[in-house]
């Protein structure tokens, strides 16, 4: 899969200019961790504004576009929502 690194654009409020899409469900499995606290619970299908996408682990920061939380996801679980 794809990832945005390449195809992102920022706006002048600092959020990245993409919506991605979940290809399937996520629950966080690793709770000692201190990010792993901050980590998002999806289902395939939910779409998210990207807000920052260089965590060194491919964690992006994200906001869900249905419940407007924002908290981490792994890039391996999204895709474009163009690409969908």
């Amino acid at each position: 899969m794809e990832h945005l690194y390449n195809d992102v654009e920022r706006t002048p409020k600092g959020e990245i200019n993409s919506t991605c899409v979940a290809v399937r469900d996520y629950t966080p499995q690793r709770q000692n961790r201190g990010y792993m606290e901050d980590m998002m619970t999806f289902k395939e299908g939910d779409k998210f504004c990207i807000l920052h996408n260089s965590n060194e682990f491919g964690l992006w920061l994200a906001r869900s576009k249905s419940t407007n939380r924002k908290g981490w996801i792994p890039s391996s679980y999204v895709m474009p929502e163009t690409e969908w």
